[in-house]
């Protein structure tokens, strides 16, 4: 209420009061002065401007229809980058009205590479495989548990993957039987179909980009996704795979490299069981320096061994042709919002109930004000 309004509001009362018998109009000033004294204690929500207001409710249909791609797209708008946006995104809190209908519980926990199922519909060959055949500690992972030094836990709901698939898939490529590590998500009531937990997720990750950043985004390489393969196309990628090198931190390793190769020797329990080796096929196979002058690394007894059996495991993977593409899926631990120190900052918000992921995220303009005050203050000044 500005200094006129308050003004003229006075004067009218005073101009009633003075009267013999309140007219009518008393009613109508007391309602007056009960309606502009709510507007002075606007609610969060009541000063959310017209344009982010109308980006908010589509991004509430997106999220109660589970269209992740629709919301990942909204959030990219202008609107959508805001500092407006940015707020009611971090105001789980404030602006819908409820201070528990935003709580996510996370705990962690353990699944079977096996129970689990994508959300995505695209997985890469490279990323699903050249940690894993590179590296001791993948072999490790493999035959305990996988993701203490394999990146580190992958997110669930239930037995769905929501983040994490390549971690998810790089296990499954050597031991589809293998345990790996998770953190699962349980969502608030509302938030129950796969598309609606994507969303959430999704909306959470955009509560912790700067204003005027694009959400993270990733995709499978160009020819190389691998969900729903034969186990020949599967096969047919190594080639361009061998020999890479691959850097984890302060390690590094080689494709199918020698090394490898001799991490095999020396872990006869791991090439058994994994890809089936014997110590003599181990002990025969071919040397780098042997293939690339010429020896067919096909005809390699380990190598061509370990290769069908990863593209084997791979052909196996369940898929999603539902799922949305890779590019529209939540990325938890991206670099763009602070890698796995973001993660940890946003956990404790969804636990807290402080991001605003669930439907509706704006408390709505009528219900603002308290109509029963407002009555009660009507009321008090009839005749």
């Amino acid at each position: 209420m500005n200094l006129n309004e308050l003004r003229r509001l006075v004067k009218d009362t005073i101009a009633e009061t003075k009267k013999p018998k309140r007219s009518k109009n008393y009613k109508t000033i007391a309602e007056s002065i009960a309606m502009m004294s709510e507007r002075t204690d606007m609610s969060a929500s009541d000063k959310v401007s017209e344009p982010v207001r109308e980006l908010v409710d589509k991004l509430e249909k997106a999220a109660k229809d589970g269209d992740v791609s629709t919301l990942h797209s909204l959030l990219d708008t202008k609107e959508g980058m805001s500092q407006e946006l940015h707020y009611i995104l971090n105001g789980g809190l404030n602006y819908d009205g409820a201070s528990d209908d935003d709580v996510v519980k996370i705990t962690e926990e353990t699944r079977s590479v096996m129970d689990l199922s994508p959300t995505q519909n695209e997985i890469d060959f490279m990323k699903s495989t050249t940690f894993g055949l590179a590296l001791k500690s993948s072999l490790d992972g493999a035959m305990g548990l996988w993701g203490p030094k394999q990146g580190g836990a992958i997110s669930v709901a239930g037995n769905l993957v929501l983040d994490g698939h390549h971690r998810w898939s790089g296990c499954f490529a050597l031991n589809p039987f293998g345990t790996i590590q998770v953190r699962n998500f349980e969502f608030p009531s509302g938030v129950d179909s796969d598309g609606q937990k994507l969303c959430a997720l999704q909306l959470a990750v955009a509560s912790k980009r700067s204003p005027g950043q694009k959400l993270p985004s990733a995709s499978a390489g160009k020819g190389t996704n691998i969900l729903g393969a034969s186990k020949s196309s599967i096969e047919g990628h190594f080639e361009s795979a061998l020999f890479q090198t691959v850097n984890a931190g302060d390690t590094t390793g080689e494709v199918l490299g020698d090394e490898y190769i001799g991490f095999l020797k020396d872990m006869p329990q791991a090439a058994s069981e994994l890809f089936d080796l014997s110590p003599e096929e181990l002990e025969t196979a071919f040397t780098k320096e042997q293939i690339q002058g010429g020896m067919r690394y096909q005809d390699c007894p380990a190598r061509s061994k370990i290769m069908a059996k990863v593209a084997d495991n791979l052909s196996a993977l369940p898929s999603n042709p539902e799922a949305p593409a890779r590019t529209d899926m939540p990325q938890l631990d991206h670099d763009d919002i602070g890698g796995g120190g973001a993660f940890t900052e946003l956990r404790s918000d969804m636990q807290a109930g402080e991001v605003n992921l669930s439907a509706p995220f704006l408390e709505d303009k009528n219900e603002s004000i308290d109509i029963r005050r407002w009555n009660k203050l009507a009321g008090i000044l009839k005749d």
